[in-house]
């Protein structure tokens, strides 16, 4: 069996579409998780009415932790000896469930992983992904980890929850949670501390998970720039525990970069006074060493403006207006 977990708040708009999106799946022998993390609105009644109408659905309904705290919840509760996320306004294809655990168990994987479709509020399609080669292959761990922050395929990073099957074992032996003081990249942490675990990941580029874009999300709800605290814990984490393999320290490290670059940009744009802050990425950034060397995951204009603001950030401040 597979226990599906989603945690749920405030998403009355788009529920039902995920909840039946799951519950309509080729592969039957499931349980859906829903908890529902202190909605205001009325995503909890709807939740219940699911749980009475299909057996497969229990419903667990809890004060607003955040999504971290809902998903641990899910996980003391699930009982299938696979596990996997979708987030409350997504969908799943109906294929998702069977081809990643078909290819998981004919691959002896501890793990398994799709392509997925970036959608509009409307779920309809912003990007058809025809130009992503459609293949499948089995994966090292390694392999797997440095994929979390670049992907050869999507040309982004796969550090997503919602297109992955674990095996539930992986997951209770070795007692990994999310770390519930990090709201942002919480995901990343997860599935690395997952896949430092695993030996083998099936992996199908196969679009089967639609990601809508929606501007009131769990992730997108505290703010672009509280991410950036958030992020630099990840890395600091990460760092220390799954750096041995140099694949994927220099995977670890453009990401971390990228985001030192973006976060600083961001914080110039909006003339933000979060001094120390600012300073806490521009310290990362100087540590960085030559941009070209993360040439695979920073675009032109980000090595340039990370070579310039590195040579005269007192100037460039001046010119944005920021306020030190």
């Amino acid at each position: 069996m597979i226990s599906v977990i989603v945690p749920v708040y405030n998403c009355e708009a788009y529920l039902a579409v995920c909840i039946e999106s799951v519950l309509n799946q080729r592969y039957s022998d499931l349980e859906l998780l829903l908890i529902d993390d202190g909605s205001s609105d009325r995503s909890g009644q709807i939740c219940d009415t699911y749980a009475q109408k299909d057996g497969r659905v229990r419903v667990f309904h809890t004060k607003n932790y955040g999504a971290s705290h809902a998903r641990n919840v899910g996980l003391e509760q699930a009982q299938g000896e696979w596990i996997g996320f979708v987030d409350s306004d997504d969908a799943a294809d109906s294929f998702l469930l069977e081809r990643l655990y078909n290819g998981a168990v004919q691959a002896d994987a501890d793990s398994a992983l799709c392509g997925y479709t970036v959608c509009g509020p409307d779920l309809k399609p912003l990007s058809s992904g025809a130009h992503i080669e459609q293949k499948q292959q089995i994966l090292t761990g390694a392999q797997a980890l440095a994929g979390v922050f670049s992907d050869p395929y999507y040309r982004t990073r796969q550090g997503y929850l919602w297109n992955r099957l674990f095996k539930a074992a992986v997951i209770q032996e070795h007692q990994i949670r999310f770390d519930t003081d990090v709201v942002f990249s919480e995901d990343k942490l997860f599935i690395c501390r997952c896949l430092l675990h695993c030996q083998r990941i099936f992996y199908t580029t196969a679009p089967l998970y639609r990601y809508r874009t929606n501007p009131v999300s769990l992730t997108k709800a505290g703010g672009y720039l509280r991410g950036a605290r958030d992020e630099l814990r990840v890395f600091q984490l990460l760092q220390d525990e799954i750096c041995a393999d140099e694949q994927v320290k220099a995977a670890l490290y453009g990401w971390h970069i990228h985001n030192c670059i973006a976060r600083l940009y961001t914080m110039l744009r909006e003339r933000s006074d979060d001094q120390e802050l600012h300073d806490l990425l521009f310290a990362q950034l100087r540590q960085a060493g030559r941009l070209t060397s993360y040439k695979e995951v920073l675009g032109v204009r980000q090595r340039w403006f990370g070579r310039i603001y590195r040579r005269i950030p007192r100037l460039i401040r001046r010119l944005c207006g920021m306020p030190f």
